[in-house]
């Protein structure tokens, strides 16, 4: 499994991306309902204040299906 993580600004300009990180090596015989993934950022130079929204989009490579998170963040000075 893979994982692309976009953080656009409000008007949908991309600043940070990290595309293809692999999250997950899971083997299983059997067809899996849940899935627990932690995801973390971090950051060299912070972002100013402002809001925010980080995209998750999480890939099954054996698949192709995948799944999407957005999460909407404030930033305070």
């Amino acid at each position: 499994m893979t994982a692309d993580i976009t953080i656009p600004d409000n008007n949908g300009n991309v600043l940070a991306e990290v595309p293809d990180l692999p999250v997950s090596d899971l083997v299983s015989h059997h067809q899996n309902k849940e899935l627990f993934l932690l995801l973390s950022l971090d950051q060299q130079s912070p972002f100013p204040p402002g809001d925010y929204v980080i995209k998750y989009v999480v890939s099954d490579d054996i698949s192709g299906d995948c799944f999407e998170i957005v999460r909407n963040i404030a930033i305070s000075g």
